[in-house]
């Protein structure tokens, strides 16, 4: 029975260990995973359901953040991707994670499989901080691994052969186990690397009192002896390094990183296809807005454009000369047309007088000659008597007054017909007239030659003949008479009178209706089209020069002198640098802290100091799979430091108290059964142990809310063995970090 009781014990003790471990919150879940998240600066959670099924797989955790300056943003890492393998073993869920982890953080080289959006990366990087990796130490020694603890701590030796902390860990870890050969090796190397450790003397004299070994303990207490005020030799008192507290400022400051990009990013397309003939700029200049890049060929738009500028001055001068002549030449016409119209007018009077006695004026003439004619032939045939010559002679005188008068008359009516004022017909009636007086001449003369001469049978026959053409002739002019063709004159003559009236009507309406100013407007018109003409020439040669649509500096230059260029591709890539932003993702908890126009201070590693900052923007809506908003950080970048592209640390301060009394976290103590946080003060040579209660956090620094007053002595190393009433010895006052 009492076996089994000492068996329930035993059980009963294990579970209260085991829920000791989780309710104090030291468990393999906290204090380890966040000492490692703290080395690799990698949090994580487990896929969800809806992460699951979208990516169709069983395996991975999604890395819930990154945190500022740690390696894995240094190597590439970012929030949302998914850990698919730690050096080729899967883990399924974040306990997985941890477990696998720690068999890699055996080696300081570590590749994670990542799966981001639709690509599959390997990304492996090395963890060189040792302080972390002691941390890492402390962690595992907490949670009672101590093979684990051994592992981390000899990995923050190898990277810091000096660190005297990891060597006073390690030994206390070896001390905890009784190996105390390797315990009493590592307090003594902490001792060497580190002057004046006590607490590491301190426990290396506590290590040789458990094994009583008494004459090394003496031994290790007088090598601290020097180290230490000569009045502690003699009463005993334990020496502590005090800070005195003070007011300070103190903030709870947001972490996280981003991406350094320009405030402008411009591709620049040259607007004309050819060949680069001059090229003006390289990579990394500085330019303004329309500076000249390059300039393309352009000989043959010269060429282009200097005809479109005599083109241009051909226009001028025609508008010119219209605007002054174009009223003038309208004028002109209806002066023509009046003139014409008079004319006509004229010519109708003309042919209305002349026509009908013209008429009978030929049938008397015609018949007259014909009477002559048939005299003269019976004279010839029976032979001229002395009156008969004298008759003759006055036929010859009548026949040449009659050749002239038809001479006249043909003249005139040559005129009329140019004038179109009489038919072809009349003015062809005239014409045979002429040719009848002319043959009548001709007949008068021949037979005055036959009267001289004598009469022949050849004149005779020749007289003959001519009696039958004045014969013809007497009929032609009473057939016209007969058919009263003159009035057909007067109709033709009429009609050329209306057509010149119309004419003269017509040229008032020009005057009238101001043509002259369409005529102008139309030579304006011609003159406009050759300007567009001209000023589009001189645009397709002045694309001819690539330029800068912004100021800022030529980040790309993709073709050198020479190179061929076409509208679709650029030629160069400008970023305006003058202002930089860095854009960063926050979770929707974290939103609710920051306004637009807060500061920020943004951190790249080529600065020794962070550059203050803006919040210029922050998106309003959230991602629905990360649950982070896209915050917009403005930086002035005087110098041009901050290139697009680096990565940046931002750091957002969400509150800040500047009156508030500030400790470094090392001089706060935690008592491991409660929780409860305490200090020691010192107060007329006796430690005093003052509960506190933390407010904001940064770094290694604390605020003390409560059970301290500003200007108390605090101690600050050497209170691990003091209790609340020792008589202490102080060696060192610190007044300010």
């Amino acid at each position: 029975m009492k076996k089994v009781l000492i068996i329930a014990a035993v059980v009963v003790a294990i579970i209260a260990m085991v829920a000791v471990r989780i309710i104090s919150g030291r468990s393999y879940d906290s204090e380890t995973a966040s000492a490692k998240a703290n080395l690799l600066g990698i949090s994580v959670r487990d896929v969800n359901e809806s992460e699951r099924a979208s990516l169709e797989m069983d395996t991975g955790v999604v890395i819930a953040a990154v945190h500022a300056n740690s390696p894995a943003e240094r190597y590439g890492l970012r929030p949302n991707d998914i850990i698919l393998a730690i050096n080729d073993e899967s883990p399924k869920t974040e306990r997985d994670y941890q477990e696998i982890l720690d068999k890699a953080l055996i080696n300081k080289s570590i590749m994670f499989s990542i799966r981001r959006g639709s690509d599959e990366i390997k990304i492996r990087f090395s963890t060189e901080y040792a302080p972390s990796y002691n941390n890492l130490g402390n962690a595992y020694a907490k949670d009672n691994r101590y093979d684990h603890a051994i592992d981390a701590y000899k990995q923050a030796i190898s990277i810091d052969p000096k660190f005297a902390a990891a060597y006073y860990n390690l030994g206390g870890v070896y001390a905890k186990q009784k190996k105390y050969e390797l315990a009493e090796e590592n307090y003594k190397k902490a001792i060497a690397h580190r002057e004046n450790f006590q607490e590491a003397y301190q426990k290396l004299i506590d290590l040789y009192n458990q094994q009583d070994k008494h004459q090394d303990a003496v031994k290790v207490y007088k090598q601290m002896l020097p180290s230490a005020p000569a009045d502690t030799i003699t009463s005993g008192l334990q020496t502590v390094e005090v800070i005195r507290a003070a007011q300070g400022e103190i903030k709870n400051q947001m972490k996280t990183s981003g991406t350094i990009e320009p405030q402008a990013r411009v591709a620049v397309f040259p607007k004309a296809a050819g060949v680069i003939q001059q090229m003006n700029v390289d990579e990394g200049d500085v330019v303004k807005k329309d500076q000249v890049l390059a300039v393309v060929e352009h000989e043959e738009l010269e060429l282009q454009l200097k005809q479109t500028e005599a083109v241009l001055t051909a226009a001028q001068s025609g508008y010119d000369q219209t605007k002054q002549l174009a009223k003038t030449r309208t004028m002109s016409q209806v002066a023509q047309a009046r003139a014409g119209s008079e004319a006509a007018e004229a010519a109708l009077q003309q042919v209305r007088d002349l026509a009908e006695a013209r008429s009978e004026m030929q049938i008397e003439q015609a018949e007259a000659a014909l009477d002559a004619l048939k005299a003269n032939l019976e004279k010839i045939q029976r032979g001229a008597r002395e009156e008969e010559r004298e008759q003759i002679r006055a036929t010859v005188t009548q026949a040449q007054a009659g050749l002239t008068s038809a001479q006249n008359n043909y003249d005139r009516m040559k005129k009329l017909f140019d004038l179109g004022a009489i038919s072809k017909q009349t003015y062809e009636g005239v014409q045979t007239q002429l040719d009848v007086a002319e043959a009548q001449h001709e007949a008068a003369q021949q037979q005055w030659k036959m009267v001289e001469e004598g009469a022949r049978e050849e004149d005779i026959k020749a007289m003959e003949a001519q009696v039958k053409q004045a014969e013809a002739g007497f009929r032609l002019a009473r057939k016209q008479a007969e058919n009263q063709t003159w009035k057909k004159d007067i109709t033709m003559a009429e009609a050329q009178a209306e057509q010149a009236r119309a004419a003269l009507e017509a040229a008032n309406s020009l005057i009238e209706a101001k043509s002259w100013e369409a005529e102008i407007t139309a030579a304006e018109t011609q003159l406009t089209q050759a300007k567009v003409m001209r000023d589009l020439a001189r645009k397709r040669l002045e694309d001819t020069n690539i330029k800068a649509p912004i100021k800022g500096v030529i980040s790309l230059r993709h073709l050198d002198q020479g190179g061929m260029v076409n509208p679709a591709a650029p030629v160069f890539e400008i970023v305006d640098m003058d202002t930089v932003h860095a854009y960063v993702d926050v979770i929707e908890s974290d939103l609710g802290a920051l306004h637009t126009g807060d500061a920020a201070w943004v951190h790249v590693n080529v600065l020794n100091e962070p550059v203050k900052g803006r919040i210029s923007s922050i998106s309003p809506t959230v991602d629905e799979v990360s649950r982070t908003a896209k915050i917009e950080v403005t930086v002035k970048n005087a110098g041009y430091l901050l290139k697009p592209g680096m990565f940046a640390q931002v750091f957002i301060p969400t509150d800040v108290h500047s009156a508030a009394l500030v400790l470094p976290r090392s001089a706060v103590m935690e008592d491991e059964s409660s929780d409860n946080k305490y200090v020691f003060i010192i107060n007329s040579g006796k430690s005093r142990k003052i509960p506190v209660e933390y407010g904001l956090t940064e770094g290694s620094m604390v605020e003390i809310v409560s059970g301290l007053e500003p200007g108390a002595m605090v101690v600050l190393s050497g209170q691990q063995n003091l209790k609340d009433g020792d008589f202490v010895q102080i060696v060192n006052v610190i007044e300010k970090l």
